[in-house]
């Protein structure tokens, strides 16, 4: 029993001391901001190529607000609900707000309507369908778990 205390004492004192260390050995006394540990561990991926960027449009119907459109650029197909969000368009109904699994795909609350572009999506994963449960039709889709590659228009709250 002392032994495994000891060690779960260690491991968290080493955890610890990489979270708050490891950003601040990564700054030089000419950067004024910290560097996260996730920009860290970035550093060393894979970086895209600029050259391969491509240009679509998504567009986006809305119940009670007024309809947007957002033009993506990416070199991959891009998560719909990251996009959604970042461009502070509202998908959740007022249960998700509260009760949303933030984009695992587990519980079917950012459920989108595909009007046009279907094509232009991935196909629907078992998670997916899983999550989906008794919402019928093909044209429904998770936010969350579709990535867009093309045009494509949406409808939230369907």
């Amino acid at each position: 029993m002392r032994g495994i205390l000891r060690f779960a004492i260690t491991m968290v004192m080493i955890t610890t001391t990489v979270a708050f260390f490891v950003p601040v050995l990564l700054t030089t006394h000419k950067q004024s901001r910290r560097v996260g540990v996730m920009t860290m561990l970035g550093m060393f991926g894979k970086k895209s190529a600029g050259g391969n960027k491509k240009t679509f449009t998504v567009t986006v119907q809305q119940k009670f607000y007024k309809n947007a459109e957002l033009e993506v650029e990416a070199g991959a197909p891009v998560n719909l609900r990251k996009e959604l969000m970042k461009n502070k368009i509202d998908i959740y109904p007022l249960q998700g707000k509260i009760y949303n699994c933030g984009g695992g795909g587990q519980c079917g609350t950012c459920a989108i309507q595909i009007i046009k572009g279907a094509k232009n999506l991935n196909p629907k994963s078992p998670v997916e369908v899983k999550a989906l449960g008794g919402k019928k039709g093909d044209d429904i889709r998770l936010a969350c778990c579709t990535r867009a590659s093309g045009d494509v228009t949406v409808k939230t709250k369907p």
